[in-house]
């Protein structure tokens, strides 16, 4: 699928700022799942931003604001063709930083009752079904404690239900299993398709083969 992109960005800088820079992150890279075909920033009354490749492995830019403005207009327009690849990514390119995905958060805590089950998983052979055996295993337990808390608040009070768990639960459960099992997960968030004038991010989890 080929898209077109046309994004304009205006930052609000406050009166009285003598200059300002920017860290601009609005640069897609080619990959396996895409094909960047043309991309340009343009920095209303400023030359090109400067580039360069951050510790995470985006492309950045900076852009240097000089004169005093109420506001800094930043302008992004390109085509990206995509490529379906059925969700599996393969290895990216550059140099990525697996052990940044390794760590554990407050977020990314193992949950136990997931572990106790995976914990002796070899570390190396097939390692999408474990990562396809994982997601099933969170989604069956943390749908069980759902059930379980919706029947316990039945039975306190018929007009109050259980506590739901959100896309960004059954994320951080897989990646936190994943990360002990040392493989590389992170949460990406993408924008779901607008409805009636609105646009909420949904939040998926990945890891790394």
């Amino acid at each position: 699928m080929k898209i077109s992109i046309r994004h304009h960005l205006s930052l609000g800088l406050g009166q009285g700022v003598p200059r300002a820079i920017q860290h601009i992150l609005l640069t897609p890279q080619t990959s396996s799942v895409q094909t960047v075909r043309e991309w340009r920033i343009e920095v209303e009354g400023l030359d090109e931003p400067g580039g360069f490749i951050d510790a995470y492995g985006n492309r950045a830019h900076l852009a240097s604001q000089t004169r005093p403005e109420a506001e800094l207009a930043i302008a992004v327009t390109g085509t990206v063709e995509t490529h379906d690849r059925n969700g599996v990514v393969g290895r990216i390119s550059g140099e990525p930083v697996p052990a940044l995905y390794r760590r554990v958060t407050p977020l990314t805590k193992p949950m136990g009752a997931v572990m106790q089950k995976h914990r002796n998983a070899p570390k190396s052979g097939d390692r999408i079904g474990l990562l396809h055996a994982l997601m099933a295993h969170v989604g069956a337990v943390l749908d069980a404690d759902e059930q379980s808390q919706s029947q316990d608040g039945q039975s306190q009070s018929q007009s109050q239900g259980g506590a739901t768990h959100e896309a960004a639960d059954y994320a951080h459960a897989f990646i936190g299993v994943a990360r002990a099992l040392e493989i590389p997960a992170r949460q990406r968030r993408h924008p779901a398709p607008r409805r009636r004038g609105h646009a909420a991010p949904t939040d998926r989890a990945a890891a790394s083969r």
